[in-house]
């Protein structure tokens, strides 16, 4: 079966990336949805594990979590 064949409420899939500034920086990330190249961007793994949660339990409220912008995101 073929991803383009299974709903969004069965299957998601994510490019996930990490990094950090310093040894001693936090850990931001950025989530591309692999379908449609929507991208997300986190100050934090919490923010991206509070995503991925509501991403999986249907909660429509995505815009509560405080993602960064590309500017803010310090990325190399």
């Amino acid at each position: 079966m073929s991803e383009r064949n299974l709903s969004s409420s069965m299957y998601q899939s994510y490019l996930v990336r990490l990094w950090r500034s310093a040894e001693d920086a936090p850990w931001r990330a950025t989530a591309r949805h692999v379908l449609t190249g929507e991208e997300w961007h986190f100050e934090d793994l919490e923010r991206l594990f509070l995503f991925l949660h509501q991403q999986t339990s249907g909660s429509e409220e995505t815009e509560k979590i405080n993602v960064i912008t590309p500017a803010q995101r310090g990325k190399p």
